[in-house]
């Protein structure tokens, strides 16, 4: 009985001792653009990812991001210029009572 004991014990103990830490850093997503990607306490921008990430499948992940990221910047500025101008059109016209070419 002692020795079930001991042996219940024992095994719980010797496989957490088997656990191994890894050396490997994590990458953890920073709160703003200027600290994007926090690795080893030290911050880097989103452009700097070449030198945060060392695998080349994790690299190409993050150029397929940066132009998604382009192309989409340049539908959102596109547009609310065009929804804008649409907006501000209307104003116009409506505020000159149909003679929206008397303003220019």
């Amino acid at each position: 009985m002692k020795i079930l004991l001991l042996v219940l014990i024992f095994i719980p103990a010797l496989v957490y001792t088997q656990i191994d830490e890894s050396t490997t850093s994590k990458v953890e997503r920073g709160a703003n653009s200027k600290s994007f990607f926090i690795k080893d306490a030290q911050e880097f921008r989103f452009k700097e990812y070449e030198n945060v990430f060392s695998n080349e499948q994790a690299i190409g992940y993050m150029r397929k991001a940066k132009t998604n990221k382009s192309i989409a910047s340049i539908l959102t500025y596109s547009g609310g210029a065009i929804l804008g101008l649409g907006v501000g059109v209307y104003v116009i016209t409506k505020s000159t009572e149909g003679n929206f070419w008397v303003i220019f």
